[in-house]
């Protein structure tokens, strides 16, 4: 007899198709799989090369803080201006700056409050100064201020914040 139906050996019209060999679910996993394969030998000969890539951050001069008033320009003044919106809101900062040796300028309060403290200077010059200052009364913020706000070239604006600073 013959080969039989039922050992699956079927010849002539009733022969079994045969599935397509790649599927399109199988070519778009050897796609995926090479996409991986070549990201990941990429990154790692990007740093095999051992050169940084990054944009290089522009090295500008590092300005060292002026703490004593010796070392500060000729005829410097510091100026408070008390922005708290309290009256007598920035005197243990007018006291902090005198006992430092600092010579005070105007001492007035501040038309608007402010939210926070900021120690203000008029020209290069006296940016180290500013940054003392700031250092000694414990105000991280410090600006070049375009105008003259107050006949001083270092001008403190206390705001509410004043608990926080080192006024001792």
């Amino acid at each position: 007899m013959t080969k039989s139906y039922k050992t699956g050996n079927r010849v002539g019209a009733h022969r079994i198709t045969y599935a397509e060999r790649f599927t399109w679910r199988t070519k778009l996993l050897v796609w995926v799989g090479a996409v991986v394969v070549l990201t990941v030998v990429g990154i790692f000969a990007i740093q095999s090369l051992g050169e940084d890539f990054s944009a290089p951050v522009p090295q500008g001069d590092v300005v060292e803080p002026i703490t004593d008033p010796a070392d500060a320009p000729e005829d410097t003044t510091v100026a408070v201006l008390n922005a708290t919106g309290e009256e007598g809101g920035a005197d243990a900062v007018i006291e902090a700056v005198s006992s430092n040796g600092w010579t005070s300028g105007l001492i007035a309060g501040a038309e608007e409050p402010v939210e926070h403290s900021t120690v203000f200077y008029t020209g290069e010059e006296f940016e180290a100064v500013a940054l003392g200052i700031a250092d000694q009364l414990g105000i991280t913020s410090i600006t070049e201020a375009e105008n003259d706000l107050s006949g001083s070239p270092i001008t403190v604006s206390v705001g509410p914040d004043i608990e926080e600073l080192d006024t001792e």
